[in-house]
């Protein structure tokens, strides 16, 4: 019989694993880039970034196994409704919008302090030809953001770490704690847009109670961020030092998105309280799939084939 009370998931055990094969990728990584004189970067960060990804993945599923809960509990199958992807696809959208605007918003900020500012535009890669050439490019994201991260990051946070928390301390904090930690590793994403979609997907994932949706929530929201950047033409000279050295009329194009960044963010906190109505008391994801399913009722034997659907994606 699996294990009812996702409270008692140890985080540990997944986190050590995590750290031990980051710094085995870290250390790969730098050894190949070494050997081919940084001349395939942007690759060789692409293919570990998968390939840690891959592990992560190993290691949650391995864990979940081990710690004998349900694979099938944590992410539930059936069709998707159509009508419960139109409010998740709208607030999708406009976090998204929010996330690229708040990287202008934090221009305009940094500005009162310019050498911080030129640090920003540079770090940030927002012009091209004078970032960081250790910045991956977004065409190498592309692979990263819309389809490993999502799969990965939503069974680790909404999957394991959500279930956990709201198991032990209810739906509200188990929500902002797997947030804020969500955010905390996007440390190069400006931490609010990466905690804006923490907060989307945990509280889909409340509601729906199915991992799919927050997946395809994060797809979107990735794929949305980066490529448009895929289709953006390269700057001129004039346009470059224009943006090292913003004249008024820039400074004021900020100004404006600032403002459409604090009237897309109220729009946005609205649609989400509006949405998560009634969350507290909802029943937490793994628990509610774990009676609709009437898994905690039956042999362990019996579950592991109905598990077994999900096993096989482990081996993609």
């Amino acid at each position: 019989m699996y294990e009812q009370h996702f409270s008692k998931a140890k985080i540990w055990s997944v986190l050590w694993r995590v750290i031990l094969a980051s710094i085995g990728i870290v250390i790969v990584t730098s050894i190949l880039l070494v050997a081919f004189q940084y001349q395939y970067f942007d690759f060789l960060n692409m293919v570990g970034s998968l390939v840690l990804y891959f592990l992560i993945y190993k290691i949650t599923i391995s864990q979940i196994h081990k710690q004998n809960f349900s694979l099938l509990a944590i992410t539930d199958r059936g069709n998707l409704d159509k009508k419960a992807l139109y409010p998740i696809l709208l607030l999708t959208v406009i976090t998204a919008v929010c996330g690229s605007l708040f990287l202008y918003v934090v221009l305009r900020l940094a500005y009162f302090s310019q050498p911080l500012y030129y640090e920003l535009v540079l770090f940030f890669g927002f012009i091209p030809g004078l970032a960081d050439e250790s910045a991956t490019s977004s065409l190498y994201l592309l692979p990263i953001a819309v389809i490993a991260a999502p799969i990965v990051e939503e069974l680790t946070f909404r999957g394991f770490l959500l279930n956990k928390w709201a198991a032990k301390y209810g739906n509200v904090k188990g929500i902002i704690f797997s947030s804020i930690v969500f955010m905390m590793i996007h440390l190069g994403s400006l931490l609010i847009p990466q905690l804006l979609l923490g907060l989307l997907c945990s509280l889909i994932y409340i509601k729906t109670k199915k991992i799919i949706y927050p997946i395809i929530t994060h797809i979107l929201y990735n794929f949305l961020i980066i490529v448009p950047s895929l289709f953006s033409p390269n700057l001129s000279e004039s346009e470059i030092l224009e943006m090292v050295y913003p004249s008024q009329s820039t400074l004021d194009d900020f100004t404006l998105y600032t403002v459409v960044f604090v009237v897309l963010l109220v729009v946005l906190l609205i649609g989400l309280v509006r949405y998560g109505k009634g969350i507290r008391q909802e029943q937490a994801p793994y628990r509610y799939n774990l009676e609709k399913r009437h898994l905690a009722d039956v042999s362990y034997e019996t579950i592991q084939q109905k598990d077994q659907h999900f096993d096989d994606f482990d081996d993609f």
